[in-house]
């Protein structure tokens, strides 16, 4: 359970973090790409002795290391499609996509690898429904609040790309951990390489086309960025192992924890209101938490 709880903090520190970008004139699309960079050279530090000495690679499948490849590269995709979503669509819309993405994980996880069918009971089921409805009523927002730029077709793609796209990407992370032959921080490591390649080259291109400017702040923002999305994608792995893989449990206590501290963060920390919806969603949470862990 504390894996759980530290990837949770770590996750809505990385909300935070976002949240503070625009008062510190740090360029978000660059900070992305110094904070793969930054997990991935954290990362080492986390790397067995075993792995460092031999750099062992030779024990590890090749078409393992595509797949962890791939799962970095939807990294760096997800975190710039979320973003684009929140700047064209609305910050609530995306939020929403990217909670409710919860149930790719969960579906995959109870259909596909089978893991949790037979120890889930019918309050856990609930709570799984539960937590879906508090998601949604913690995320909505009043209409004056959204700053849309994007309707019609656009307004819908976006939020249903970014949908897609997180839930692929933890239901692949419950899958390669499961299936993994390396240890946790290995694995992270792997993954965050991807990402990173990936950040670099598309970084490499918008300079190259003359469509971005360097701007160092951005090189601080994305370490401090990178510090805490490596912790909390490391943790997370640990917590899947401790709950046996079981992503129908594990992913549903994640999401809610991490609304319901980064609510605790928004409301204390930056003043924002909740409206009577994300009470009652926050309230919903709670009790969808302790369905869960009955």
């Amino acid at each position: 359970m504390l894996n759980l709880l530290l990837s949770i903090l770590f996750s809505a520190a990385l909300l935070l973090i976002f949240r503070l970008y625009p008062r510190f004139g740090v360029h978000t699309f660059q900070a992305i790409a110094v904070n793969y960079l930054t997990c991935m050279v954290l990362g080492m530090a986390f790397l067995p002795a075993s792995f460092t000495e031999n750099f062992g690679f030779s024990g590890i499948e090749t078409f393992w290391l595509v797949l962890t490849g791939l799962l970095g590269c939807g990294f760096m995709l997800n975190f710039n499609l979320t973003g684009l979503t929140t700047q064209r669509v609305g910050v609530t819309v995306a939020s929403l996509a990217t909670n409710l993405s919860l149930v790719v994980p969960v579906g995959f996880s109870l259909l596909v690898l089978g893991n949790g069918s037979q120890s889930l009971h019918a309050a856990n089921y609930a709570g799984l429904l539960l937590a879906l409805v508090a998601i949604g009523l913690a995320s909505v927002k009043k209409r004056a609040d959204l700053q849309t730029e994007v309707t019609g077709l656009g307004a819908a793609l976006l939020p249903l790309a970014v949908f897609l796209l997180s839930g692929a990407v933890n239901a692949l992370t419950n899958y390669l951990s499961s299936q993994s032959v390396v240890p946790e921080a290995v694995f992270a490591w792997l993954a965050f390489g991807g990402a990173a390649l990936a950040g670099t080259l598309a970084l490499a291109v918008q300079f190259a086309r003359g469509q971005e400017r360097f701007h160092p702040r951005s090189v601080l923002g994305g370490v401090v960025l990178g510090v805490a999305n490596y912790l909390s994608y490391l943790f997370l792995i640990r917590a899947l192992r401790d709950f046996a893989f079981n992503g129908a449990l594990l992913f549903p206590l994640y999401n809610v924890g991490v609304i319901l501290l980064a609510a605790g963060v928004a409301v204390f920390g930056f003043g924002e209101r909740l409206s009577l919806l994300n009470k009652i969603g926050l309230g919903l949470a709670v009790l969808a938490l302790g369905l869960l862990i009955i």
